[in-house]
């Protein structure tokens, strides 16, 4: 055999033998790759998942429901007994809502379970497949020993070496498939990457779960206190709720026409070129119903503004859903004109200064999400809707105004005559409330 012959056979033989060490490990490596699948517990936690989002279902739809109802009511309760049925409707409307944001949390519980398990099994499998592949590196290396490998091919006798020859083609091809399972693996390296943002993602959502839950809750307490309120002041009797109705409305016509003419002696003139254009704002709730619009409504030609039309838009939207900042901003101010007025004004209410030289306000809320001075993103909650304030029933009022325009005064600025008490809230003069439909989305 000339010198050529020996160096094409101890080509073929280090050919065979990495073959042979790329199978063995190929078919350890296939066996960690196909085991990279859920476990038993894992499946037990999305069967569990799977039945909860049947409760969610049913539950959502009983609170669309309500919502519904609340966004095609614009009056208030005209006797005792609507008030008391609204409030019972309201507490059990909450209730579905904390039902419905506790399986919520279970469900994103499991999803970061399911992703943490994932992550831990994946990891798991690049681990071993990476020993493997170093293990192959050690055995081609081994294979230079070519008179320790011929010696041992030698010794396996003639039908074994045919046997080896006929089967290191097959091999190669599966030296192949290995590669192909190799770049699988990259790929998986990239989907946990993935997974990691997600699970990062799901459990901010999952703290802010837990926050909605604790508000609802007291919401709950609240809607309590107020239906044994009325009935501690009405003592039951239809006409004692109409003497409350009816004072209640004088003394919101008095604060209006107040709060008008302290606006009216603000000096303001307003510089549209500071203004975005149209749609620079978006929606501050998740379902959009809009029971009024800005300016001269219907409801403000009946005289319930004076005369000066509504000074922003209303969305029907029941007690207790997520309200979001309709742009970047910080926070000017938040405050809670019931404290100085009860149900003469906002109410609970947050005012935002935005990065685009707008302004928003978002009243009549049953609970604060943010602080003054606090930095907002896009659709950041700043609060849950509420019937807080002057409010003939539950929604969002959503005003739009000129950054600059806008100021918030107290606690010593401004002191009314009809509610005796300073009130803070923000106060702009007739120019700088703008039309919100021009910025939100068409």
């Amino acid at each position: 055999m000339g010198i050529d012959s020996i160096d094409k056979s101890n080509l073929f033989f280090r050919k065979a033998l990495l073959v042979f060490a790329i199978a063995f490990f190929a078919f350890s490596f296939f066996q960690i790759f196909d085991t990279f699948a859920q476990s038993t517990e894992v499946v037990q936690w999305q069967n569990e998942i799977s039945a909860r989002n049947a409760e969610i279902a049913k539950l959502q739809a009983e609170i669309d429901s309500y919502n519904g109802k609340v966004a095609n009511t614009k009056a208030e309760a005209k006797t005792l007994s609507d008030a008391i049925a609204k409030l019972e409707a309201q507490k059990k409307d909450l209730l579905n809502q904390i039902s419905l944001t506790n399986l919520k949390i279970k469900n994103t519980e499991g999803n970061i379970f399911e992703t943490l398990n994932k992550i831990s099994e994946g990891e798991g499998t690049i681990n071993e497949s990476r020993r493997a592949i170093a293990q192959t590196l050690i055995e081609m290396k081994r294979s230079e020993d070519m008179n320790s490998f011929v010696l041992n091919l030698v010794k396996m006798g003639k039908s074994n070496f045919t046997e080896v020859v006929n089967n290191s083609y097959k091999l190669i091809s599966l030296s192949e498939t290995l590669q192909t399972k190799i770049d699988e693996l990259n790929g998986v390296i990239v989907d946990l990457n993935e997974n990691k943002s997600q699970y990062e993602k799901q459990k901010s959502e999952l703290n802010n779960l837990s926050k909605n839950l604790n508000s609802r809750e007291d919401l709950v307490a609240q809607s309590q206190k107020e239906q044994k309120n009325l009935l501690t002041q009405t003592k039951n009797q239809e006409k004692e709720y109409q003497k409350i109705i009816a004072d209640r409305k004088a003394k919101v016509q008095a604060l209006q026409d107040e709060v008008n003419s302290f606006e009216a002696k603000i000096k303001y003139i307003l510089d549209k070129s500071k203004l975005p254009s149209a749609g620079a704002l978006v929606w501050p709730l998740d379902k959009i119903v809009v029971t009024q619009y800005f300016g001269n409504t219907e409801f403000a030609a009946s005289g319930a503004y004076n005369g000066k039309g509504h000074n922003g838009i209303d969305f029907g939207v029941a007690v207790g859903n997520p309200v979001y900042s309709a742009a970047d901003g910080t926070v000017m101010g938040v405050g809670d004109t019931d404290v100085a007025c009860k149900g003469a004004s906002y109410g609970k209410w947050v005012l935002v200064k935005h990065d685009n030289g707008l302004a928003t306000l978002y009243a009549h809320l049953s609970s604060i999400s943010v602080s003054q001075g606090e930095k907002v993103g896009v659709k950041e909650q700043v609060g849950l809707s509420g019937n807080t304030g002057y409010s003939t029933g539950p929604h969002l009022h959503f005003s739009v105004f000129a950054a600059d325009a806008v100021k918030i005064f107290g606690p010593t600025e401004y002191k009314s005559k009809t509610c005796g008490t300073y009130i803070v809230m923000p106060y702009a003069p007739t120019e700088g409330y703008l039309n919100p439909s021009t910025y939100l989305p068409k």
